[in-house]
């Protein structure tokens, strides 16, 4: 299990990944990470619980945040998470948790990106997991 953190609020253009820079909790060698990549490596074949939970929104006056998952660069669409903002600087309180299948190695690497046309903030504290469930 991993999960990672952001100790700083960070800004993200469309198609832009998240670089988390601060692992909370790595136990067992189902998944590791490079510092400061925001990249989770699983590196087992299994089913994997991943899990993104933190505040989001857009960084102009009212618009819609997306972030989703990707698996080896390409956007997973069961963890798409979308945010409407109304107000310049608010974030919404945003968390989804999903479970994929890691088999044969071919998409074996997550990170959190931006899916939307906006550019988008996500708050200092979020948290990016996944840790292997069978």
């Amino acid at each position: 299990m991993i999960e990672l953190t952001n100790t700083t609020e960070l800004t993200l253009a469309p198609g832009a990944n998240a670089v988390f820079n601060a692992v909370l909790l790595k136990c067992g060698c189902d998944t590791c990470t490079t510092n400061g990549t925001g990249s989770i490596k699983l590196r087992r074949n299994g089913v994997y619980e991943v899990r993104f939970t933190g505040n989001i929104g857009t960084t102009g006056a009212t618009g819609a945040a997306q972030l989703s998952v990707a698996l080896s660069g390409f956007a997973y669409p069961p963890s798409l998470i979308v945010s409407e903002t109304t107000t310049a600087g608010e974030l919404n309180s945003v968390e989804r948790t999903f479970y994929l299948k890691n088999c044969c190695g071919d998409f074996d690497r997550l990170t959190v990106v931006n899916s939307g046309t906006e550019t988008i903030t996500i708050g200092a504290n979020a948290i990016f997991s996944a840790r292997e469930v069978c």
